[in-house]
């Protein structure tokens, strides 16, 4: 455990949601099941820089040669990790 960087309070591990978006790109990807540390005081959570590496390379290609959609919605595309389960 670590202590928070915001409020300093003692963090617990968990996981997170985040969603990444490009400008000018009309497609969102949502990542779920990301490990962090989380502070249930202030709502802050922690994603080691490793783990934000390997997203950010599983997202990069769904961005790239992405076509310009005018008449459709924007497609929301799910990266869901299970969460690990110990015995």
């Amino acid at each position: 455990m670590r202590r928070c960087s915001n409020c300093g309070e003692t963090t617990q591990p968990g996981f997170v949601s985040d969603t990444y978006t490009r400008k000018g790109v009309t497609i969102e990807v949502t990542v779920s099941g990301i490990p962090a540390e989380l502070c249930l005081a202030c709502g802050w959570n922690f994603t080691e820089l490793e783990t934000v590496r390997e997203i950010e390379s599983l997202v990069a290609p769904l961005f790239m040669g992405a076509p310009h959609l005018s008449r459709l919605p924007v497609p929301k595309i799910v990266i869901e990790f299970p969460a690990l389960v110990t015995a």
